[in-house]
């Protein structure tokens, strides 16, 4: 799932991998790697994005990577404050 963040530019990404993983996301927009190393297999980072950026996400197990998981940044318009 990826959400908006308070700051302008970071978007942040979070879901749940195998246990014992490298997640990386890469935008290919920006070039810009993030990721976590999660024991239970949650993550949840942000990474450098905007509006339309091509993200890649997979996740390194071991000695084996996951396929890639392709996604362009959507976000959800802003609540207005009451």
């Amino acid at each position: 799932m990826m959400t908006a963040t308070d700051t302008a530019g970071l978007v942040r990404l979070t879901g749940a991998v195998e246990p014992e993983s490298d997640v990386l996301a890469f935008n290919r927009n920006t070039r810009l790697i993030a990721g976590q190393f999660t024991e239970s297999g949650a993550y949840d980072f942000t990474i450098e994005a905007h509006e339309g950026d091509a993200i890649s996400l997979s996740y390194v197990v071991g000695t084996v990577q996951s396929p890639p998981t392709e996604f362009l940044i959507k976000l959800e318009p802003a609540e207005p404050a009451p």
